[in-house]
């Protein structure tokens, strides 16, 4: 499976523009990097959104994601996104969005920081999850919400699954 991974990880470096990377706190971005260096990517910028609401929380995904940038020697650029900022381009989102996705929002806003920061190509562990781990699918909304509550919006809205 690795030489799969790298292999196409490598393909998706041909480019003649820098190729950066949208890193979270979780493995499969994580992983991503890594496999990026191991496909003999020098110079890489790593992009990690984080939320205003979260700062100095365990919520907060930007030092975790500075301590593997690290690991890998990657240029870390931190955008933070505010309620004001998340509800203004909030409409834009849903208009431009062709089905709804779990993490069709997030994908816009580091998206968005990547343009910011003068990247035009990015890699993303997006999948890797549901590839690798087989973790939440649409349907298993309900289940989650069972074990984990209703979900709170930045406005502190509660938004529960039937």
């Amino acid at each position: 499976m690795r030489a799969g991974v790298l292999d196409s990880v490598s393909a998706h470096l041909l480019s003649d523009v820098e190729v950066g990377i949208f890193l979270s706190a979780g493995v499969d971005s994580g992983a991503m990097l890594g496999v990026m260096r191991d496909a003999g990517q020098r110079e890489i910028r790593a992009i990690t959104l984080a939320f205003d609401e979260f700062k100095g929380t365990p919520e907060d995904e930007a030092p975790e994601a500075a301590r593997v940038s690290a690991i890998y020697g990657a240029r870390h650029i931190v955008r933070r996104l505010n309620a004001q900022e998340f509800f203004g381009d909030l409409p834009t989102i849903l208009e431009a969005m062709d089905q709804p996705s779990i993490d069709g929002v997030n994908t816009w806003f580091i998206a968005k920081a990547a343009k910011e920061a003068g990247l035009k190509v990015a890699l993303s562990g997006l999948g890797g999850d549901e590839l690798f781990w087989r973790l939440c699918k649409l349907q298993d909304l309900p289940h989650w919400r069972r074990w984990f509550g209703p979900v709170r919006c930045g406005t502190g809205t509660r938004v529960s699954f039937p």
